[in-house]
């Protein structure tokens, strides 16, 4: 790594761990340089100002994530239901690994700034897109019903995976990280296990 990319990265770790302890509004730009060991002017030079640095770390969190998962995966299998299930539990156990990304994270979706919140929903969606494209790719198609539209119906069983697991995260994030995984783990498979009943053959 060079030395610039060292500077921007000690900015980045540094702002990282700021915004992950305290709300965007508390986190001070002298904080950020003091911890990174640069000049404000440094830091301005790669960002144009604090907000533009909150943006892009949110962008680089989410980056680093979804690596982690991608690479985490088994996409030998060719059940949309496995995948998911894979996908869930594979984001919560690199999410509990990442802890000061975790955290930032969470504080992200407690900023109620109209501008921050237009910008970082249109991060998350650019890379939930990318990694679901991941998951649909070369699903097996032939075991739902035939009558069924597929496209809303991979809608409705993601919806509903991802609200288990939303609920999950609210009632268990405080349980130890094996305990957490398997209640995630058995929630999961009881309610795939209704909807493979719903929607396939």
């Amino acid at each position: 790594m060079g030395k610039d990319k060292n500077l921007r990265h000690a900015i980045v770790k540094s702002a990282f761990k700021q915004f992950s302890e305290q709300p965007f509004k508390k986190v001070s730009t002298n904080e950020i340089v003091d911890g990174a060991g640069v000049s404000k002017g440094l830091l301005f030079h790669y960002f144009k100002d604090k907000k533009t640095l909150y943006i892009s770390l949110y962008d680089i969190a989410w980056q680093t994530l979804h690596k982690d998962i991608i690479e985490s995966m088994d996409f030998e299998n060719h059940c949309l239901f496995a995948r998911l299930k894979d996908f869930m539990i594979t984001k919560s156990k690199v999410l509990k690994s990442h802890k000061t990304l975790a955290n930032f994270l969470k504080n992200v979706h407690l900023n109620q700034d109209v501008e921050l919140t237009k910008k970082r929903l249109a991060i998350y969606h650019k890379h939930q897109e990318k990694v679901y494209k991941f998951i649909f790719d070369g699903i097996d198609k032939t075991a739902f019903r035939e009558d069924l539209n597929l496209t809303d119906s991979y809608r409705v069983i993601t919806w509903t995976i991802q609200r288990i697991t939303h609920e999950w995260e609210k009632n268990h994030s405080d349980k130890e990280n094996s305990e957490a995984i398997s209640i995630l783990e058995h929630e999961l498979s009881h309610y795939i296990s209704f909807l493979q009943k719903a929607f396939y053959q």
